[in-house]
């Protein structure tokens, strides 16, 4: 990225930041309403007032934000309320996270919006401000920064701050013991190029013929990787994970496949009618427990973060496998 457009995307920034106070800051000041040790909290925010992503974007923002509250040795708070609660899915493991709205301010005097989408976290490392500062973040500063606290790695923070919910851990108790042992895990990421997840601006394959066709170039991944000897002798099956049901329902046709059916929703995209967020944290953390991880991409097929950072939280082997058709 270039000097000038870094600059540029600054100013952006700059001026969303502005409109931010305007828009959702009140100029009443409520200092003394909130607690003395919450008045100068880092709050990572996902709240659906900016842009935040998907659901890999979201994360690596929030782990972001944290390191930034490391830098600056001040409280990590996150406020996550869009389109779920985060709470529903993740609690706080070593550290609690959470913050109550009494004790956020909602005044101009006292908080500050700080907008880094794409930015290489350098204008963040300047920030003189006292006050609380609303974080919103969808790049991993640990592959920006190469100085403490910013160079520890990634999935180690990320598990010092999050374990499943009860309701998680519940289907992730499910599924590990329908699978019965070691597995490595297949993602396949089509966005909407299948027709069946909806996602942006992303155009459907209109040809039956090519759509058949890359369906099937990605199965037969699978079925290669079936039949390698190292799979054989030592894992039980493969769990395949996608955005597209129907490739799934493909997929778990295939022996010794376990896909994670079902339909998701994307985080990011308003008024799909479905609300099945679960899924995507059960993909997660059932590819993070795997002994290896492929992403496989054909023809190009999205090369997916997702997958990459879920290897992340175990320190797995990660994959790609990209070719054409």
């Amino acid at each position: 990225m270039s000097k000038y457009t870094d600059i540029t995307i600054g100013l952006r920034h700059r001026i969303k930041e502005f409109f931010y106070g305007l828009k959702y800051l009140s100029i009443k000041n409520d200092i003394d309403s909130i607690d003395a040790n919450e008045r100068n909290s880092i709050i990572s925010m996902v709240d659906g007032r900016m842009w935040h992503g998907g659901i890999t974007d979201r994360f690596k923002g929030i782990i972001s934000g944290a390191l930034f509250a490391q830098y600056l040795n001040r409280p990590f708070r996150i406020k996550y309320t869009y389109p779920f609660q985060l709470t529903d899915y993740l609690v706080p493991n070593e550290y609690d996270w959470t913050i109550d709205d009494k004790n956020m301010s909602n005044s101009i005097f006292n908080s500050r919006a700080l907008c880094t989408r794409h930015e290489k976290g350098k204008r963040m490392l300047k920030v003189n401000y006292d006050g609380q500062i609303r974080f919103y973040c969808n790049v991993d500063l640990t592959t920006k920064l190469d100085f403490a606290p910013f160079n520890q790695d990634w999935g180690k923070v990320f598990n010092s701050l999050f374990k499943p919910s009860p309701t998680l851990q519940k289907e992730l108790d499910r599924h590990a013991m329908m699978i019965g042992g070691e597995y490595v895990a297949m993602a396949f990421r089509f966005q909407n190029l299948l027709g069946d997840f909806k996602e942006y601006h992303y155009k459907q394959i209109n040809n039956p013929e090519y759509k058949e066709r890359l369906i099937q170039a990605n199965l037969d991944e699978i079925k290669n990787l079936l039949a390698s000897g190292s799979f054989r002798q030592k894992y039980k099956k493969i769990l395949v994970t996608s955005d597209s049901g129907l490739f799934l329902e493909r997929a778990q046709q295939i022996p010794n496949v376990y896909a994670l059916s079902g339909k998701t929703a994307h985080v990011d995209t308003r008024n799909t009618g479905n609300t099945n967020h679960i899924k995507a944290f059960v993909d997660f953390f059932m590819i993070s427990k795997a002994s290896k991880v492929y992403s496989v991409s054909i023809d190009g097929m999205f090369e997916s973060d997702f997958p990459k950072y879920a290897a992340k939280l175990m320190g797995v082997p990660f994959f790609r496998i990209t070719r054409d058709l």
